[in-house]
């Protein structure tokens, strides 16, 4: 069930990713085929870049830093960018199965049922963009031999939009699932059909994620979304990186946030997925097991099962459950490191009602702080309640909004969940 598996990859991974491998340099081998091959391929370069790669036209080795090749896989219907082909079988859409539930006794374990021959990683980025620079590409092919190591998920490769609109973006994602075996896509940056111009006047040239085009369109193929219980797809997840947009008065604009500023922000981003792909098991040993939900009051989220019966079978537990005017509490919780962080709270683009450190709202570069105090805040943060959260861009914010902040305190996915099913497996956009 590609559910669990999504979380995985998608720390960010799931998606989104995500949320939640073999790096160049990695002294452990790939576990493929014992087989060792002849070394190294004809070639008078002194240094390899590691990776899975084609040996020869039907064959699939993985070569590392010192150009010795090994694991080597024979691939029956040729060798294509460090890919055995496959034959490409008829695309299946996804549908939503129920099951009985160990814990409620009821058929409410409700999951996702999809093409298992889709199951490949791709990453998405503009050609030409800002993106497509040979450090960045290198650090996602790191994170695909990574993500290979530990799940045994093939890659299908980074892939290059040479498009404008949202059409072409949902067509070249179709052709991404059907030809390519894509499973689990990352849309990494703003350059892509991926955002929207707010309607607040208030605020200066506010960015929106596209919803509607994410949700209803690119998750979905030969097909648009049904209903809100529709099981997507493909599996989409978006990082993008701080913005400054262009605003009317100069005099209000913040600096700008660079495109060597992006770059290092996204190569950080997959560096933080890139290490728990290395080491699993300790970076679960530094979190405590449980959820962290913080209201606003008791009308927001009065207990944990108010947010949907079924949906408590997902939680990491125990669930601790505090109002965010128990400063003292939601201090000493969160410094526990969560695996999982709700809020149903009053929120805006600059600050959100978590409690922490003796105040009500606390704003972006107060949860950086406590990132920056006591390393990953949580892995994964679910926005249950709260304004503004969709939000990516302003004018007036050299680093904004709260996708970015949480990604920037090591979240691996942070999404938002209405309650229906599909949520816990497609829902991740970050």
């Amino acid at each position: 069930m590609k559910t669990g598996i999504f979380l995985a990859v998608f720390c960010i991974l799931a998606l989104f990713l995500a949320g939640c491998s073999k790096p160049p340099g990695s002294a452990q081998v790939p576990s493929e085929s014992p087989t060792i091959s002849p070394s190294p391929a004809p070639s008078s370069t002194p240094a390899c870049s590691a990776g899975w790669k084609c040996f020869d036209q039907s064959t699939r080795a993985y070569q590392d830093s010192k150009c010795q090749w090994v694991s080597q896989t024979e691939c029956p219907r040729g060798c294509e960018d460090g890919v055995c082909k496959t034959a490409v079988s008829e695309f299946k859409q996804s549908e939503i199965v129920c099951e009985e539930s160990e814990e409620t006794g009821k058929k409410d374990q409700c999951y996702c049922s999809f093409d298992e021959t889709r199951d490949k990683v791709s990453i998405v980025i503009k050609k030409g963009g800002v993106y497509d620079d040979q450090e960045t590409i290198a650090k996602f092919e790191q994170y695909f031999d990574a993500v290979e190591t530990h799940l045994g998920i093939e890659s299908a490769g980074v892939k290059k939009f040479e498009g404008a609109t949202k059409e072409e973006l949902d067509q070249f994602i179709e052709g991404l699932v059907k030809q390519d075996l894509a499973g689990y896509i990352i849309l990494v940056g703003m350059d892509l059909p991926i955002a929207l111009k707010g309607d607040l006047p208030e605020i200066a040239d506010q960015t929106l994620l596209d919803f509607p085009a994410i949700d209803d369109n690119y998750s979905y193929v030969g097909r648009t979304r049904e209903s809100d219980s529709s099981c997507k797809d493909v599996a989409i997840s978006v990082i993008v990186a701080p913005e400054t947009p262009e605003i009317e008065k100069e005099s209000q604009k913040a600096d700008a946030y660079t495109d060597e500023k992006k770059r290092a922000f996204v190569s950080a981003v997959f560096s933080n997925f890139i290490d728990y792909h290395l080491n699993p098991e300790e970076t679960f040993k530094t979190f405590n097991k449980g959820t962290l939900a913080i209201a606003w009051d008791a009308s927001f989220l009065t207990s944990p099962e108010t947010i949907s019966e079924y949906r408590t079978i997902y939680f990491y537990k125990p669930v601790t459950l505090l109002i965010n005017s128990d400063h003292n509490a939601i201090d000493t919780e969160i410094r526990k490191k969560p695996l999982l962080l709700i809020y149903a709270t009053h929120g805006s683009i600059y600050d959100l009602g978590l409690g922490l450190d003796g105040e009500v709202f606390n704003s972006n570069q107060a949860v950086r702080s406590i990132y920056e105090e006591n390393g990953q805040v949580s892995l994964f943060v679910e926005s249950h309640i709260a304004c503004n959260q969709h939000w990516i861009a302003s004018g007036l914010f050299e680093f904004c909004c709260w996708p970015q902040t949480w990604l920037s305190a090591g979240a691996w996915a942070f999404f938002d969940v209405s309650g229906e099913p599909y949520h816990y497996n497609f829902e991740r956009w970050l």
